[in-house]
This record gives structure tokens, C-alpha cells and sequence, in this order.
């Protein structure tokens, strides 16, 4: 199971603009479910 968390985008005072995300994979599905993995992605969208 993967779920996305805290994407979104951030542009700085230098006007370069990221888009960003991680994604959480987890080793069962329920309450009890633990964290198997996280993975963390940047774009560069413009400077």
C-alpha cells in the first residue's frame, strides 16, 4: 500500500519554484500498519 503525504510546491525569494512529494509505503494495510518505506521526490519547475 503507498499514500502520498505532504506534497506540494514551494517557490523561494530567488523566484525558483520546486514541486515536491513523499510517498509512504506501508507493510500492511490497518491501524497497524507500519512504515516499510519513504520515498521523497523534488522538481525543479523554474529558477
Amino acid at each position: 500500500m503507498s499514500y502520498p503525504k505532504d506534497c506540494g510546491n514551494a517557490v523561494f525569494i530567488d523566484e525558483s519554484n520546486f514541486a515536491f512529494c513523499d510517498i509512504f509505503k506501508f507493510n500492511e494495510f490497518g491501524k497497524n500498519a507500519k512504515v516499510k518505506e519513504v520515498s521523497s521526490y523534488v522538481i525543479r519547475l523554474s529558477k
